[in-house]
Protein backbone atom coordinates (compact mmCIF):
# COMPACT_ATOMS: atom_id res chain seq x y z
CA UNK A 1 0.00 0.00 0.00
CA UNK A 2 1.35 3.39 -0.96
CA UNK A 3 0.22 5.22 2.14
CA UNK A 4 2.86 7.93 2.04
CA UNK A 5 2.28 9.16 -1.49
CA UNK A 6 -0.31 11.68 -0.40
CA UNK A 7 2.00 13.14 2.23
CA UNK A 8 4.79 13.62 -0.27
CA UNK A 9 2.42 15.24 -2.76
CA UNK A 10 0.93 17.50 -0.11
CA UNK A 11 4.14 18.78 1.47
CA UNK A 12 6.88 18.39 -1.17
CA UNK A 13 6.75 21.95 -2.46
CA UNK A 14 10.04 21.79 -4.40
CA UNK A 15 9.20 18.48 -6.13
CA UNK A 16 12.34 16.60 -5.10
CA UNK A 17 10.35 13.54 -3.98
CA UNK A 18 10.97 14.01 -0.27
CA UNK A 19 9.82 16.28 2.51
CA UNK A 20 12.27 18.61 4.21
CA UNK A 21 11.54 20.34 7.53
CA UNK A 22 11.14 23.67 5.75
CA UNK A 23 8.25 22.24 3.72
CA UNK A 24 6.26 21.35 6.84
CA UNK A 25 4.08 23.73 8.83
CA UNK A 26 6.10 24.93 11.80
CA UNK A 27 3.57 23.63 14.33
CA UNK A 28 4.03 20.01 13.22
CA UNK A 29 7.66 20.08 12.11
CA UNK A 30 9.56 18.70 15.11
CA UNK A 31 7.16 15.92 16.05
CA UNK A 32 6.60 14.88 12.43
CA UNK A 33 10.32 14.72 11.61
CA UNK A 34 11.13 12.89 14.83
CA UNK A 35 8.52 10.22 14.18
CA UNK A 36 8.91 9.78 10.42
CA UNK A 37 12.59 10.41 9.62
CA UNK A 38 13.74 6.88 10.41
CA UNK A 39 17.23 7.18 8.93
CA UNK A 40 17.75 10.66 10.45
CA UNK A 41 18.94 12.22 7.19
CA UNK A 42 16.77 15.29 7.73
CA UNK A 43 14.23 14.36 5.05
CA UNK A 44 11.15 12.17 4.84
CA UNK A 45 11.22 10.01 1.72
CA UNK A 46 8.41 7.92 0.24
CA UNK A 47 9.23 4.84 2.33
CA UNK A 48 9.31 6.84 5.55
CA UNK A 49 6.08 8.63 4.67
CA UNK A 50 4.38 5.32 3.88
CA UNK A 51 5.58 3.70 7.10
CA UNK A 52 3.42 6.01 9.16
CA UNK A 53 4.43 7.48 12.45
CA UNK A 54 4.96 4.15 14.13
CA UNK A 55 3.26 3.89 17.49
CA UNK A 56 0.67 6.63 17.02
CA UNK A 57 -1.62 4.96 14.49
CA UNK A 58 -1.70 1.52 16.06
CA UNK A 59 -3.45 2.53 19.25
CA UNK A 60 -7.02 1.38 19.57
CA UNK A 61 -6.88 -1.29 16.89
CA UNK A 62 -10.61 -1.17 16.12
CA UNK A 63 -12.28 0.95 13.53
CA UNK A 64 -13.61 -0.17 10.14
CA UNK A 65 -12.45 -3.66 9.33
CA UNK A 66 -11.82 -4.61 12.92
CA UNK A 67 -8.65 -5.39 14.81
CA UNK A 68 -6.23 -7.13 12.45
Amino acid sequence: AEGGGGLIERFDSDGDGKISPQELPEAMRDNFMERRDKNKDGFIDKEEAASGGGEGRRQGGGGPGGDR
